[in-house]
């Protein structure tokens, strides 16, 4: 298949091995009788499942008969269901899924797609230029569906025991996986069985480079076979310089990554890429989405397209010219069928290079044949790259293979004389990897001093002081890794970006804050008289809590008014990400505290719902230490509202997050979330604020 046949989120673990089940006895049943009906696999139409279950099988249909010769068009599964087109996205999907199939067979005119489907045409166009980047789709041996592996979340692959999808192509998928011992690796399953031409590749290009040790190579720490699949485990990475790419753009930074920021980076996959070279192999797959970051160091990864020298100088490709790249990558002599060398990689190392540094690829087309002939004899669009900049990289793209420079870091050397593309100091980096507390305080003070603002705000409001902190921007993995303690089906991790630097309520906002602004008593039940010697000189500091969500609205509205700057409730992106303190990874864990994440919440960390005695009532914000941001109270106390309707009760509902002192630890995590109607009013329920760090 060109993609997984099933979503993995938000379905809950349970749920998507229903549904992998039903995809594999459909496929099953399609190889013995074709003209099988999908309806025989469907849940009930009351199922709330069902449209999740019917996307997966129209998908894989509609892929078996693309395989068998005989195309079945979107067209026909929307007159069986027409309810799918009341959902744009399932539409693009499947039409995504007959345009990858029919691949195999010819390459389809992705304008026939504007006459057919007008109103999704545009967002299928812009997923096209992701599915060139992709290696065409091999032949699908629908055999393997029924007797292959079926992965879902615990599986145990031979004591790797699965834990998240990361990925999925032609050639099986990637998972996030716990080693013996608990040591989070990747695992790679090649879903073809062993005697596929595709899994005899990544098994020929494993010979080459299982010897091979490299600190800015991928290691490869084990391969075998189960049940006629080819298994292979590597390092886990942060992510690859096309996730970072995406979020640059996210960011507000169409230009792509900084050359000041790349460049390093640059540096060692040159160093990797030649270190390769000089040992007979070349890779013949560079390309943003297999160069990884592990840290702030590079790993040139995916050598399921490694090939030795043979035959003297030159590099032999497979036989009938299958295997050889990703289109938008390949060299004009790959597409000509020539021998492959060390310059093929250099030609690819060049276009993802132009891509990282100008935010676009420097070769545009619609479809393969357009692709093709953008190699052959196109010129690169450059334009945004200083002069000598340029003129390095067109040297690199060169036609002809003897022209181009003698090695990788023979162009970064080339580069790294280049005048800089513009004067103009690049924005410091993003939050985007689990940082340090040091790292931390140098980013907020370098997008402070970016941005000609404070690290810090304190507001003096009628004797109240409000204190928030500046917050850079980053990329992070919200939700939660599948085993973690606690976890609901509503908390499926996906990679979110916070495209703009903002403030954040340093602590919640308190009695007297709530009082002061608005001029009237707070409606806390935590009063005086309840808190009794607990109150000490006051209740003041305590949270405000039986708050509304609209009456913390109409607090946010008067502050900016008293204040001349707009101040509102954090969307609950902003709200997870300040929580987590600078820890971004996949395996985050569920409590953020200032000695960094951890796995447990004990009574010295936080307030919460404790069996050894829980004091009943809220306490005094800042009384346990803060996170790595320097905010306090996001883990228990008081919940707190945010700005945002959960996608599952929208209208008057409204997302809670933080836990309280009136609950578990396990509802205190990161990425555990509540709802509750706007006018709802609960003791342990309170708010921070945030603002813009630009001033409007």
């Amino acid at each position: 298949m060109t993609a997984a046949p099933f979503p993995t989120d938000p379905l809950p673990p349970d749920e998507l091995r229903r549904l992998s089940a039903a995809v594999d006895r459909f496929v099953n049943a399609l190889t013995h009788t074709p003209n099988t009906e999908l309806s025989q696999f469907l849940p009930p139409r009351d199922d709330p499942y069902f449209r999740q279950h019917l996307v997966a099988l129209a998908r894989a249909h509609i892929d078996f008969y693309c395989w068998t010769g005989t195309e079945r068009l979107v067209e026909s599964v929307l007159r069986l269901y027409p309810e799918l087109a009341a959902h744009p996205a399932d539409v693009v999907d499947l039409i995504c899924q007959e345009y990858q199939s029919r691949r195999r067979h010819r390459v389809p005119d992705a304008g026939e797609y504007e006459g057919r489907f007008p109103d999704v045409y545009e967002t299928f166009k812009a997923r096209l230029t992701g599915m060139l980047h992709t290696p065409p789709p091999t032949p699908a041996a629908f055999g393997a569906w029924g007797a292959g592996l079926l992965l879902h979340v615990g599986l145990d692959l031979g004591g790797y025991r699965l834990r998240r999808r990361i990925g999925a192509g032609s050639y099986g998928e990637v998972w996030q996986a716990d080693a013996p011992g608990g040591v989070a690796v990747a695992v790679k399953v090649i879903l073809r069985p062993v005697d596929h031409a595709e899994a005899q590749r990544e098994r020929q290009a494993l010979e080459l480079i299982k010897q091979i040790q490299h600190s800015f190579l991928l290691s490869t720490q084990a391969y075998f076979l189960l049940n006629n699949h080819l298994v292979i485990v590597v390092e886990l990475a942060d992510r690859s310089l096309a996730d970072c790419l995406a979020a640059e753009r996210a960011a507000g930074n169409p230009s792509g990554i900084p050359a000041e920021r790349l460049m390093p980076w640059m540096r060692e996959a040159c160093e990797a890429i030649d270190y390769l070279h000089a040992r007979k192999i070349i890779h013949r797959d560079i390309k943003p989405a297999n160069i990884l970051t592990l840290g702030d160091h590079i790993k040139v990864a995916d050598f399921g397209l490694a090939r030795a020298y043979h035959d003297g100088p030159t590099l032999r490709g497979t036989s009938g010219g299958g295997g050889l790249g990703t289109p938008a990558y390949m060299a004009p002599e790959l597409w000509r069928k020539e021998p492959a060398t060390p310059a093929s990689d250099l030609y690819a190392l060049a276009v993802t290079y132009a891509e990282l540094r100008l935010g676009r690829p420097p070769f545009a087309a619609d479809n393969q044949i357009q692709m093709m002939l953008c190699h052959y004899e196109g010129n690169p669009n450059l334009t945004g790259l200083g002069p000598v900049e340029e003129a390095v990289v067109r040297r690199a793209l060169d036609k002809d293979p003897k022209k181009r420079q003698t090695s990788c870091l023979a162009f970064w050397r080339e580069l790294q004389a280049a005048e800089p593309q513009s004067p103009t100091p690049a924005p410091p980096r993003l939050v985007d990897r689990d940082h340090s507390p040091d790292e931390i305080k140098s980013l907020r003070a370098r997008w402070a001093e970016h941005l000609g603002v404070s690290p810090g705000e304190a507001l003096t409001l009628a004797g109240q002081r409000i204190e928030l902190v500046l917050l850079p921007p980053g990329t992070f993995w919200m939700g939660s890794p599948a085993g973690e303690p606690g976890r609901r089906s509503d908390e499926g991790q996906r990679l979110v970006v916070v495209p703009e630097p903002f403030y954040v309520g340093r602590y919640p906002i308190t009695q007297d804050q709530f009082a002061a602004v608005l001029g009237r008593k707070s409606p806390s039940w935590f009063n005086r008289a309840r808190l009794g010697p607990r109150a000490k000189a006051g209740s003041g500091r305590f949270p405000v809590e039986y708050i509304t969500w609209d009456a913390a609205v109409e607090f946010c509205d008067a502050l900016s008014k008293l204040a001349g700057v707009r101040y509102r409730l954090p969307t609950e992106v902003e709200w997870e990400y300040a929580c987590r303190g600078g820890a971004c990874g996949r395996a985050s864990k569920p409590f953020h505290l200032e000695a960094g994440p951890a796995d447990q919440l004990t009574p010295a960390d936080a307030l919460f719902l404790d069996p050894g005695g829980a004091p009943g009532t809220t306490r005094e914000v800042g009384a346990y230490r803060p996170n790595r941001f320097g905010l306090f109270d996001f883990h228990g106390n008081v919940g707190e509202w945010c700005a945002d309707a959960p996608a599952s009760a929208p209208g008057d509902y409204r997302v809670v997050r933080g836990g309280s002192f009136e609950t578990p630890a396990a509802r205190c995590r990161a990425a555990a979330r509540d709802s509750l109607g706007r006018t709802h009013q609960r003791r342990d329920l309170g708010f921070r604020i945030v603002r813009s760090a630009a001033r409007s």
